[in-house]
């Protein structure tokens, strides 16, 4: 629920719109699952996906990264 309003707070401070953000609802778990955007549009994508907590929210180069599966 705070997703747009820490995005917003560090675009203010100096962060790139354009910073990868991954929201990985669910983790561990099988019902897991991951959404992709950027810190400018991170809480539009994550609203018009019903992204709901438990979630955690990874910024930065890693959350560009592609899912591995073993």
């Amino acid at each position: 629920s705070r997703l747009g309003e820490l995005c917003t707070g560090m675009v203010a401070a100096g962060a790139d719109p354009a910073t990868p953000v991954a929201v990985v609802e669910r983790g561990c778990t099988p019902a897991q699952r991951t959404t992709r955007a950027t810190l400018g549009t991170a809480a539009a994508v994550a609203a018009a996906r019903g992204v709901r907590a438990p979630a955690v929210v990874v910024v930065g180069a890693v959350a560009a990264m592609a899912e591995v599966t073993p």
